[in-house]
């Protein structure tokens, strides 16, 4: 198949599912919610469409990625020797924050029903990753700012 009918098929079916998820999402945003309760009224099969549809695209992006990841790797293993790196780093990075975590609850969480020790050690360590890798980005920032300055002033 050639690149301009393979672009024109990809352009096509992107299209289609993004019909697709906007007329189910619209279909979702059309339930009636009771004022006092705030809970569903009537017929709530178009939410679990949109619910199936968003899921069902993910786990297709998720085997998709990891499919050409894996035959990307296999064609040519040296491309992906700094991807590993990376995954590695942010894995050490996910231990260190899985230690830093606590399940301890707040006084403003304490009597939330989701405040489990699960749920309560998993938002900790989502915070403290976000923190480290945002420093680490400001980081990497200045410092590769910095190497362009020095590579600018030595010409």
């Amino acid at each position: 198949m050639n690149s301009k009918a393979f672009n024109l098929a990809s352009t096509i079916v992107v299209a289609l599912l993004l019909i697709i998820g906007t007329l189910l999402s619209w279909g979702a945003a059309q339930t009636e919610l009771d004022p006092v309760t705030k809970q569903a009224v009537g017929d709530t099969a178009a939410v679990h469409n949109s619910v199936v549809y968003s899921l069902a695209l993910f786990w297709i992006a998720i085997i998709l990625v990891l499919g050409f990841t894996l035959w990307g790797m296999i064609i040519n293993p040296k491309r992906f020797i700094t991807t590993m790196i990376g995954v590695g780093v942010v894995f050490i990075i996910y231990l260190i924050c899985a230690g830093l975590a606590s399940d301890q609850p707040t006084e403003a969480l304490a009597e939330h029903p989701m405040a489990t020790p699960f749920w309560l050690k998993w938002a900790d360590i989502g915070i403290y990753m976000t923190y480290i890798l945002f420093i680490l980005a400001i980081v990497l920032l200045a410092v590769q700012m910095l190497r362009n300055i020095f590579s600018y002033v030595s010409k």
